[in-house]
């Protein structure tokens, strides 16, 4: 058995529209993860996700949804491990 190591990737969503953010999508290797959401009293929401890189490159699609269904832009980032 091997332990796999996990890291937490985190960030922060911006409600502009001010209708609330139902969810933060990662796709992390072409596998779609929801972030957890975090609390806030201003338009900036904070998330988190645990991850479990694979050896090389990991690459990460994120994007937002908000309570009206809207989908922010994606941002991708790669890293190796």
């Amino acid at each position: 058995v091997v332990a796999v190591a996990t890291y937490t990737v985190r960030g922060t969503v911006r409600d502009a529209g001010k209708v609330g953010i139902d969810h933060v999508s990662i796709i992390h290797n072409g596998t779609t993860l929801l972030a957890d959401l975090g609390s806030s009293t201003t338009v900036n929401l904070p998330w988190s996700l645990d991850i479990a890189p694979v050896n090389g490159v990991n690459t990460l699609e994120i994007s937002a949804v908000d309570n009206d269904g809207i989908v922010s832009a994606t941002i991708v980032r790669s890293f190796n491990f």
